[in-house]
């Protein structure tokens, strides 16, 4: 029995204009009534994502920026329970690689105050919708590599065609007991990779989760929609993608809906948890 619901936000419970839809809404609420906690694991920072965990008033820890931050929202201000940060060496050496390749490097810092992105410029790129949906968390810097010293680098993203990307990667030769690569999203031959600290995915999240209440992840259900889900689908009790996820994703879990995210794909998943899985 599913006792735990964790659910991905963009593409999954936000349609496309980044609004729960009333159907998500009512979905939720019946699952609350059951007696099934919910909780949200985005990739987003906090700045980005609060406004959603506060809205759900959800009772169970909430996770940003794919597990790096994990936050008890029913604190205020909101508890801090997990955080892990990158180590000012290899972030160093990953914008160098970027710069030498061509990719558009962004650092997040501590994401609870703005602006949280540093960016040396903003590319014209598949992504540009992006980054003028978040001008107001950015800000433009001469040289990124001087601000690498400072503490609280949470994540530092990659943006650029994927080709160079995976040579980047390459060439880094990054340790797992150093680094955690998350590849977010793909739009045609560009891809939006993330780099976090150690022991940071949405996988280690939902471990966290099933820890804080007390439960196996055999009674833990994933609700998501793209790359950064994989892990977490892989490890949770039942694992359910959205239909507007990539082939890829939708080849490794146990249900994909028949809505889209556009389409309140999430009230048909949790319809599915409800009835049994």
């Amino acid at each position: 029995m599913i006792k735990l619901v964790v659910i991905d936000l963009d593409g999954t419970l936000l349609n496309e204009e980044k609004r729960i839809p009333l159907e998500n809404m009512t979905a939720l609420k019946r699952a609350l009534q059951q007696g099934i906690h919910l909780s949200i694991s985005t990739g987003r920072s906090y700045v980005s994502g609060r406004e959603f965990a506060e809205n759900l008033s959800v009772s169970v820890p909430t996770s940003y920026q794919n597990g790096a931050v994990i936050l008890n929202h029913e604190k205020k201000p909101p508890e801090v329970l997990r955080k892990v940060l990158l180590g000012n060496e290899i972030a160093t050496r990953i914008v160098e690689s970027a710069k030498r390749h061509g990719l558009t490097a962004t650092v997040f810092r501590d994401s609870f105050s703005l602006p949280d992105m540093l960016m040396d410029r903003v590319p014209d790129s598949p992504y540009s919708d992006y980054y003028a949906k978040n001008e107001f968390r950015i800000r433009l810097v001469d040289d990124i590599r001087e601000h690498l010293n400072s503490s609280g680098i949470i994540e530092i993203s990659l943006e650029g065609e994927e080709s160079r990307i995976i040579t980047s990667l390459s060439e880094l030769d990054l340790d797992d007991s150093q680094v955690t690569v998350v590849k977010n999203n793909e739009i045609e031959n560009h891809a939006f990779y993330e780099f976090l600290g150690p022991g940071v995915g949405k996988d280690y999240a939902l471990r966290f989760l099933a820890d804080h209440l007390g439960i196996s992840l055999s009674e833990v259900g994933f609700i998501g929609d793209n790359f950064n889900d994989l892990e977490a689908m892989q490890v949770a009790g039942l694992s359910i993608a959205m239909n507007n996820a990539p082939d890829e994703i939708k080849a490794v879990v146990d249900f994909v809906t028949k809505s889209s995210n556009d389409e309140s794909g999430v009230a048909e998943a949790i319809d599915l948890i409800m009835a049994g899985g």
